[in-house]
Order: C-alpha cells, then sequence, then structure tokens
C-alpha cells in the first residue's frame, strides 16, 4: 500500500488523481488516514487486516474461521489464548526458529499438560480457583499452538521457488 504521507498533492482518496499532481501513479494504491480515536483506531486496524488477509491466505482462514466462532460466542478463550501466544513471542522471545531448535523433544506439549495439571491439583487442594485454572488453560493453549505450528512446520515441505532468468545477450 502506498503511503501517500509525503505526497505533494495532499488528497488520501481512491480515484482520479487532481489535475497537477506530480505523481498520477500514486493514487492507484491509496493510504488510508483514519482519524484519532477509538472509530479511527477499529479502521486502522480493519485496514491492516484486510491488506494481510489479501496477501496470506492462512491469515484468511483463521479470520473466517475466528469470525464463526464469535457467531456461537465461542471467542473468548481463543483470543485469550492467541494474547498469550503473543506474549510469548513478542515479550519472551520464543520464536518459530527457537522453537525448531530448542523444543524438538515435545517440550512445549509436556509443559503445557504440567500447566493444567497443576492447576487442577491447586483447585482440588482449595489453594487456588477459577483464576488459575483460567490461566492455566491460557498459556497451556498458547503452548499446544506452538507445538501444533513447530509440527506443521516439520511435516510441511518448504516452497521451491523457481527462478527463470534471462540469458545473457538474448
Amino acid at each position: 500500500m502506498t503511503d501517500l504521507s509525503a505526497h505533494t498533492c495532499g488528497i488520501r482518496y481512491d480515484g482520479a488523481p487532481p489535475e497537477g499532481c506530480p505523481d498520477p501513479g500514486a493514487h492507484r494504491n491509496y493510504a488510508i488516514v483514519p482519524r484519532p480515536g477509538p472509530a479511527g483506531e477499529l479502521v486502522r486496524k480493519g485496514a491492516l487486516a484486510a491488506d494481510r488477509m489479501s496477501r496470506d491466505p492462512d491469515v484468511a482462514v483463521a479470520c473466517d474461521v475466528l469470525a464463526r466462532l464469535a457467531d456461537f460466542g465461542a471467542m473468548a478463550g481463543v483470543a485469550e489464548i492467541a494474547r498469550a501466544r503473543l506474549r510469548q513471542v513478542q515479550d519472551l522471545g520464543h520464536s518459530a526458529d527457537r522453537d525448531d531448535i530448542e523444543h524438538t523433544d515435545g517440550w512445549l506439549m509436556h509443559e503445557a499438560v504440567r500447566l493444567i495439571q497443576n492447576a487442577g491439583r491447586r483447585v482440588a487442594e482449595g489453594i487456588s480457583g477459577a483464576e488459575d485454572i483460567e490461566e492455566a488453560c491460557r498459556e497451556a493453549g498458547a503452548l499446544l499452538a506452538a507445538e501444533a505450528d513447530r509440527l506443521f512446520r516439520m511435516l510441511t515441505p518448504e516452497t521451491v521457488t523457481i527462478v527463470i532468468t534471462p540469458e545473457a545477450g538474448s
């Protein structure tokens, strides 16, 4: 998407470029600049999501599944697991590369099981309540998602890109 913030004609819309625009081609791909505030933030996030879905089929499928879950009122747990996984990646540095190198022995899955068992034991002993179970489910779900991603990468052959270049002199 072209960012027209530095575009000299200053008009940001999809349509014919105004007369005298020094770069008429820039109007083919335009930037949506939302107003400040909560509604503008929603527009910005929606535009980013739409752009990402158009480029990545996995994101499009995930968004479709999430929308269907929302229709059934079954989104809260999925959203919490996604937030926990994002925290693991962004804040704790648990990247796909790290998972592929350091956790090939099933550690992610075993750690998820351990979290759930410990939370269940604490509740049974009267030490903690539903909040602990919810937190354990959220973190375990994120670990299981990481393990599923790792296994998917391991079981899915890499895409091969063939680049054909013209021969010299042709």
